[in-house]
């Protein structure tokens, strides 16, 4: 029996879907663009003696001391050194930190950087990606994530935590709606430092906007009906008896990752719940999932002209 919306509980309020929206056509940054990330990157980093290799789908720039590497399908750019860790003996940086609720674990907290701390480290990566012309009207600082680390002793047990490298984080919108996915994020690499942090790499993944044209959107019930409810995978729980359940709905834009060649930035619907095996009422046991449906009917990109590959399939 196929499972229906109303097999499924949903704990949460669904988004409110417009009418229309636009679908972005994008475009790939050419190497002679980045070739000024490029140049300071490699200053920053200290980055000597590299030797290009032109690989498949991307163009690498590596020697002993770290990479740089450019992605042709895209324009983005992972810049790494190998010294980052020089000055320390393992992998704790004496950050000043406050701990603080996990917003996805109430029972567990992390540490993160005080505020000031935080807004020295936010207006340096700003600075830093305004240099290399990365930073577009669509990105937002999102915080910073500081890499969370645990001493144990022999037994396995926690005696300490710490805290390891920063990573100040930039993500997009696009009218508003947020833009998900790997082709959509600009980070910064810190180790601590006195009078400014010490840079240790950057990812940037971000395909210029271009131009945009508008799809008709159908109704979250019937988009869910189309998507969520033919998920294999869920279908197959469903049929068994499993409880499935829906504990957050979001409508955000996709952007692939920057190896792939992508044309449009598309609607999707960010999907999160769990599944509770059937016979599992004294000890529950399953598992929670993420994952990502396109939210506009193939039909519909035909009827306004837009034609991808990644644009057929539902799941993303």
């Amino acid at each position: 029996m196929k499972p229906h919306l109303m097999d499924i509980r949903i704990n949460t309020k669904l988004p409110k879907i417009p009418p229309v929206l636009p679908v972005y056509l994008v475009r790939a940054v050419s190497l002679e663009e980045r070739q000024k990330a490029i140049g300071l990157f490699r200053e920053l980093l200290k980055l000597d003696k590299l030797v290009m290799i032109d690989s498949e789908d991307s163009l690498y720039y590596q020697g002993s001391d770290g990479e740089i590497q450019f992605f042709r399908a895209s324009g983005s750019i992972w810049a790494d050194t190998a010294r980052a860790d020089e000055k320390y003996p393992d992998e704790c940086r004496p950050w000043k930190v406050m701990e603080v609720k996990d917003k996805n674990d109430p029972e567990n907290s992390n540490l993160v950087l005080v505020k000031a701390e935080e807004k020295r480290l936010a207006k340096q990566s700003e600075q830093l990606f305004k240099e290399a012309g990365l930073l577009s009207t669509e990105a937002f600082f999102s915080g910073v994530t500081l890499d969370q680390v645990a001493k144990l002793d022999e037994k396995g047990k926690q005696t300490e935590r710490a805290v390891g490298e920063a990573n100040a984080r930039f993500l997009y919108r696009l009218d508003g709606i947020e833009v998900d996915g790997p082709g959509a994020k600009t980070y910064a690499f810190y180790n601590p430092g006195k009078n400014s942090h010490q840079f240790t790499g950057a990812y940037h993944a971000w395909r210029p906007v271009k131009d945009k044209r508008k799809v008709k959107m159908e109704k979250i019930e019937e988009i869910l009906d189309q998507t969520l409810m033919q998920d294999p995978e869920l279908k197959m729980y469903g049929t068994c008896g499993s409880a499935i359940s829906i504990q957050k709905v979001d409508l955000c834009y996709w952007a692939l990752q920057p190896d792939v060649n992508q044309d449009y930035i598309f609607p999707t619907l960010r999907v999160e719940g769990n599944v509770v095996y059937e016979n599992s009422s004294k000890e529950p046991e399953g598992f929670e999932f993420s994952r990502y449906y396109n939210a506009v009917a193939p039909q519909e990109y035909a009827r306004s002209q837009i034609y991808a590959h990644y644009l057929v399939e539902r799941s993303v």
